[in-house]
């Protein structure tokens, strides 16, 4: 090792490139690792943390713009629902916009100024019954200021009337609140739609309810949107005209999770009309992991040509410093020096060159992964606490590891060959 280390010195400039080049191709390697691992362990995690054993929608739902299949009868139909095999508890959920102004904005409308400089915010709405989430003891809302609302029951539904009073009190998202310029304890007034124009501004107040807020939450993993709101179901099916109990979205708790596949099966079959998609944790691991598997496929491709590209490089490097160093070589051959041990001595400069470029590419990964971490976040807007789309493990380490290895002995082979077939008398007579 120190003969090849020395080597290592004596042609600095040569060295460097070579490192550099095994450095590029393990760089690529952890980043791209790293996101993989990100993706699928974020999800993982916060599936867990939410409670949600079945997430329960229309045919029609997509996951990337959620529901678009409304049920009527919503409660109704989840109570059927908890009849099911391994069923403790299932919540009725409502998706849907709404609009909002802060109590300045509404001020202003009141006051019959320019309502066009009113910032209307469009906030995705999730109507549910507390009490039910509480039993079914769903997780994964992180607060950052406050806490739930204070009414666990859905007053304002009074058995399917709507005459019930309002309780006037929501939870917002930090992107809402911010969009707003509202925190916790502030009133905001929210409609079922955008007002027709700056003449229908007053209209819209005056058919819009003024909420509390209760408290200020992360984004979750099933409502991943900037600007959210929780809502009671029924006040939200008030807001957007959908008093014959209208949901999207069944939420599903049971007593054994791994029983998930049966009661899945069950809801499909018994719900028929109109028709739903049962989608369990497993399956939303399983959408990740597909999707995981075709950016591993592509970055595999990177890796493997960077890889090569390094590894034919780092040999012809070697080759080259073989021939020029063939005097040096004869004479310790010819001091006694065995084949096996030259060698030897090539493979392990191939190897140093390898090593030196897997604590430097480790080191750049990292930086990199972090970087590509912070910016995916930043671009795609809120994202659930905990939620990293990169991730740094040992096992990714130890690939790397392997990699560099296979790189510093693949490159090594050929060169060592050469060094260890050297003509002493040839070489020497040269001389």
């Amino acid at each position: 090792m120190v003969y090849a280390l020395g080597n290592l010195r004596r042609r600095r400039t040569r060295s460097a490139l070579t490192i550099a080049g095994v450095t590029l191709a393990i760089t690529l390697l952890v980043i791209l690792l790293s996101l993989s691992q990100g993706l699928k362990g974020s999800v993982d995690d916060i599936l867990e943390e939410t409670g949600v054993d079945i997430f329960v929608f229309g045919v029609g739902w997509d996951p990337i713009f959620g529901p678009q299949t409304d049920f009527i009868n919503g409660r109704e139909m989840a109570a059927q629902m908890e009849q099911g095999p391994g069923i403790r508890a299932t919540v009725a959920m409502l998706i849907a916009d709404v609009y909002a102004v802060n109590a300045t904005d509404a001020t202003r409308i009141e006051q019959g100024e320019n309502a066009s400089a009113v910032d209307f915010v469009t906030i995705q709405g999730n109507g549910f019954v507390p009490e039910k989430a509480s039993v079914a003891q769903f997780g994964g809302v992180d607060f950052l200021e406050g806490g739930r609302m204070h009414v666990g029951e859905d007053p304002h539904w009074a058995n399917g009337t709507y005459d019930g009073p309002w309780t006037g009190e929501l939870v917002l998202s930090i992107g809402a609140a911010t969009d707003l310029q509202v925190g916790v304890n502030d009133t905001i007034y929210v409609g079922g739609r955008l007002p027709l124009g700056t003449f229908d501004a007053q209209d819209w107040l005056n058919r819009s309810q003024p909420f509390v807020i209760r408290g200020i939450t992360q984004a979750t993993f099933d409502q991943p949107a900037a600007e959210t709101a929780f809502l009671h179901l029924s006040e939200l099916q008030d807001l957007t005209g959908r008093k014959n109990d209208t949901i999207n979205e069944i939420l599903v708790d049971l007593y054994n999770p791994a029983e998930a596949d049966t009661a899945k099966d069950w809801i499909e079959a018994t719900f028929r009309d109109p028709p739903v998609v049962a989608i369990t944790q497993a399956n939303f691991l399983s959408s990740v992991n597909e999707f995981a598997k075709t950016f591993e496929g592509l970055g595999t491709v990177v890796v493997l040509v960077t890889v090569l590209v390094a590894t034919m490089f780092t040999s012809t490097i070697l080759v080259l410093s073989i021939r020029e160093r063939s005097r040096e070589i004869g004479v310790m051959r010819a001091i006694g020096l065995s084949r096996k041990t030259i060698f030897e001595m090539v493979l392990t400069e191939a190897v140093a060159i390898s090593l030196l470029g897997l604590g430097l590419g480790l080191a750049f990964g990292y930086l990199g992964a972090v970087e590509l971490n912070s910016f995916l976040k930043g671009y795609t807007g809120s994202f659930p606490s905990g939620f990293e789309f990169t991730r740094f493990s040992m096992s990714l380490i130890g690939y790397a590891a392997g990699i560099a290895l296979a790189l510093g002995v693949g490159s090594g082979f050929i060169p060592a060959l050469k060094a260890s077939a050297t003509n002493i008398v040839s070489v020497l007579r040269s001389e």
